[in-house]
């Protein structure tokens, strides 16, 4: 009787030693990977808008909450604004920074962002105009362009290049009947890079009939 019962202890330690090498063994965490932060942006500057575009990754597939500092005093407070557009007050160049988080760790990155006025390059004016002659009286009219606006007309009645009138659409008469060249510089309104332009057209004038 006494070996039956070593016997069955024996086995039952045997049986237990089987069933422990058979449980499962608990994996080992993974380890977290930190999430890439990343982004994109087109600037307005007209009218000083800038949009965000959200370019971050995380190699775990975690999802990310997004925090923006624009580099302004403004931080966007909503979690969830992946790809935020930002109107600044001012002409500036800013610190824009995004930080994501995939729950365990952060990404951070920090960008330049220049916010200018769209400069738009001066265009010369076209000088133009038209007249009426009355006999010797002849009536100028200044039909000019430019993509801004004028500035100066001067204006030459006959050929010696003396400019004899500034006013846009003047009234000139001759002292007498002929053929003269009439030209007609404009000028722009650009402060820093005024343009011109010139024309010069040939015009008849003739003496007024003698009545009997």
């Amino acid at each position: 009787m006494k070996g039956k019962i070593i016997v069955l202890l024996v086995g039952m330690a045997l049986l237990v030693g089987i069933l422990s090498g058979c449980t499962e063994q608990e994996p080992e965490p993974t380890a977290n990977t930190k999430p890439e932060a990343s982004f994109t942006f087109v600037v307005d500057g007209a009218t000083k808008t800038v949009t965000f575009t959200d370019a971050s990754l995380d190699a775990d597939g975690d999802t990310l909450t997004y925090l923006w500092d624009f580099g302004d005093g403004v931080v966007a407070t909503e979690a969830n604004d992946q790809s935020p557009v930002h109107v600044y007050a001012e002409n500036n160049t800013y610190e824009v920074t995004l930080t994501v988080n995939d729950g365990t760790e952060d990404g951070t990155v920090t960008k330049t962002v220049s916010v200018n006025p769209v400069i738009v390059a001066n265009e010369a004016p076209t000088a133009n105009f038209t007249y009426a002659a009355d006999n010797l009286t002849v009536t100028f009219t200044d039909t000019s362009t430019d993509d801004s606006a004028i500035a100066e007309w001067l204006w030459t009645f006959d050929s010696d290049g003396t400019a004899e009138n500034t006013t846009q659409s003047p009234v000139y008469t001759y002292a007498a009947a002929g053929t003269y060249n009439v030209t007609l510089t404009v000028t722009d309104d650009d402060a820093d890079e005024p343009l011109t332009d010139t024309k010069t057209v040939e015009i008849t004038v003739t003496a007024a009939e003698a009545t009997e």
